[in-house]
Order: C-alpha cells, then sequence, then structure tokens
C-alpha cells in the first residue's frame, strides 16, 4: 500500500508542475494540444518505475528511467528538458554540503570539451553515493544532454547498454555488450555535448577501464572504495573521508534536537566520524529520545557477533556496534525479530 501512495504522491506532484507549466505555455501562445501532449506525458511518468530517479528510494534492480524535465516559460528557474538514464538516490536526510570535497570534485571535472574520469573512493558509507548525486542534479539543473546514474556493483555493461536502448544505439536483439561498445562510442563521439556519466559503488577497477570514454567531452564520475583508482593513469581522484568535526557536530544537532557540546563529540569520536554511523546514531537517539551520554552507555553494552567482528576488522568497530544497536531496535519496534 505504501507503495501506492508513495507514487499517487509522486502523480500528484509532477501533475501539479505540468499543469503549471501548460498554463504559462499557453499563456505564452503554444498550441494547446501540444501543451496536452506533455501534461499528459508527465502523468504518465508519475506510475512508471524510477520516476526522476525514484525519488522516495532505490529502484530494484534492473530498473531505469529514462524521463523529460519539465520546462517553465519564462521563468529564470527554467530546467532544460533533458534524458535522465537510471534512477538518482533521494538526498540523505539533514545532508551536510561537504564544501571542501565538492570543490574538488567540480574542478577536476571543470573544462567543456574535453573528456573528465573522476573517481570518488573512500570508506563505506562516507558519503561518496550522495556527493556524486549533488553534482548529477546540477547537471540535470545545467540542462545537460544526458545524465546516467548506473549501479556498477556488478559491472558497466547494463547500465552501459541501458543508455544505448535510451538512445536507440545498436539493432534489437543486440547483446548488452554489444549495446554497451556502442554506448562507449556516442559518448566518445561528440567533444561539445553535455553527458555525465556516474558509475555507483564500482567494485572491480579492471573490470571497468575497458568500458570508459577515452576521448569526447563527456563526464564520468566513479564511486568506489577501491584505493586502486588513486594510482590509475587518466583519473582523477577525490578522496572522500569522514565528516569534519564541525560537520559531524552539525548533523548531531539536527538529526537529534539535542544541544551542541561534549557528549556529542564523544559520539563523533566513538563512531569516527563515518557518516554512516553518526547517521544510525542520530535516527537511534531521535526515536528513542536517548541523551548523548545514554547513547553511549547503551553501545558500550553491544557484543559483536563472530561474523560482525571479522568485518569489524577493516572499518571502525562503533560503527558495527551502532548498526547492531540500529539493528537490534528495528526487530523490538517490528515486534519479529
Amino acid at each position: 500500500m505504501g507503495r501506492w501512495l508513495r507514487r499517487g504522491l509522486s502523480a500528484a506532484v509532477v501533475g501539479g508542475v505540468g499543469a503549471a507549466a501548460a498554463a504559462a505555455s499557453v499563456a505564452e501562445g503554444k498550441p494547446l494540444a501540444a501543451v496536452l501532449a506533455g501534461v499528459a506525458a508527465a502523468l504518465a511518468g508519475g506510475f512508471a518505475p524510477g520516476l526522476l530517479g525514484r525519488i522516495h528510494g532505490d529502484p530494484p534492480g534492473g530498473e531505469v528511467a529514462v524521463v523529460a524535465a519539465v520546462t517553465f516559460p519564462n521563468d529564470s528557474r527554467a530546467v532544460p528538458a533533458v534524458r535522465v538514464v537510471g534512477a538518482l538516490p533521494r538526498e540523505a536526510g539533514h545532508f551536510q554540503p561537504r564544501m571542501a570535497e565538492m570543490a574538488a570534485l567540480r574542478s577536476a571535472v571543470a573544462g567543456p570539451g574535453e573528456v573528465a574520469l573522476v573517481a570518488l573512493p573512500g570508506a563505506r558509507g562516507a558519503g561518496k553515493t550522495q556527493l556524486a548525486a549533488v553534482y548529477a542534479r546540477d547537471c540535470i539543473k545545467a540542462g545537460f544532454d544526458l545524465v546516467a546514474w548506473l549501479n556498477a556493483e556488478s559491472g558497466p555493461v547494463a547500465g552501459l547498454a541501458e543508455i544505448a536502448r535510451a538512445r536507440k544505439l545498436g539493432a534489437e536483439g543486440d547483446a548488452p555488450e554489444v549495446l554497451a561498445r556502442s554506448a562507449v562510442r556516442w559518448l566518445e563521439d561528440d567533444g561539445q555535448a553535455s553527458r555525465l556519466v556516474v558509475f555507483d559503488n564500482v567494485v572491480d577497477p579492471d573490470g571497468l577501464v575497458e568500458w570508459l570514454p577515452s576521448r569526447g567531452g563527456a563526464k564520468v564520475l566513479v564511486t568506489t572504495n577501491r584505493r586502486e583508482f588513486e594510482r590509475m593513469g587518466g583519473v582523477t581522484a577525490v578522496a572522500v573521508g569522514m565528516f569534519t568535526e564541525p560537520e559531524g557536530r552539525r548533523f548531531l544537532h539536527e538529526t537529534t534536537g539535542l544541544p551542541d557540546g561534549a557528549e556529542a563529540v564523544a559520539v563523533g569520536v566513538e563512531l569516527g566520524w563515518l557518516p554512516l554511523g553518526l547517521a544510525q546514531a542520530g535516527a537511534y537517539i531521535a526515536r528513542g529520545r536517548h541523551s548523548y551520554q545514554g547513547y553511549l552507555v547503551l553501545l558500550a553494552g553491544q557484543r559483536l557477533d563472530e561474523v560482525l567482528r571479522r568485518e569489524a576488522g577493516a572499518g571502525h568497530v562503533g560503527v558495527w556496534q551502532a548498526t547492531a544497536l540500529s539493528v537490534a531496535a528495528v526487530g523490538q519496534v517490528d515486534g519479529v525479530g
């Protein structure tokens, strides 16, 4: 039921936007039939899987949306029609701008008419995907010819094939690898076009290299926890670290509503200022109306099972304790464990 309610709300939003655009277009003297056709397409998109990146959550595997942004005539905020392939993740609650990382990212992709390959390496839960999504939304607003968000955890071929299908490249029945090659050639063929491709969550650097455009003007972002990209030729790496202390303290205050202070710092230090860990802590504290000190006491009481201990060897133990505490809370709420 929740899924259909969310789709209905999305349709209502899109329908409202379409109606506003229609009124402005008619006032400008555009043919009514053309205007109504555009509104109908927007309403139909309200129920399509992956609308505008499935605003309310990530899509099931394989769902890809190709949508056109609505434009408002005579509006300074107008966004040119743009093709979007894939489903952008929604912005995290109480998102922190990460000004240093964003400035480095924008500098790395600067320069129209030349291919830019930029990797965002960092620990799991550091916020790499969120940073890439911010840049992708900026490209949509800027009117890029293509913004493609590809889940690359299982490799880049499936996502590139979706670009080819969206652009009607290749022939019907072509294998995914053939379509992916067509997409790469298309990305390379026009140095003046504005195109962004995001390969999210790459786990195999060697498996990606052969599918990266080598010329043209495409901008390519890669999010990954693999540090090999920092040493890869032709790729600019913008490392994504932990929250700074001011960012983490601000995030905890916004999430919990508790006053900032030494206890907030103690929580941040215990969790290594990892954004994912702080998000879990903030949600738990807010839900249970705990104090920071009370949360630290509960956190210290969490015992990690052997699986979590092995995983924690590659990360911060405090974060895994926070995860275990959050999972336990979910079980208590659901009543099913």
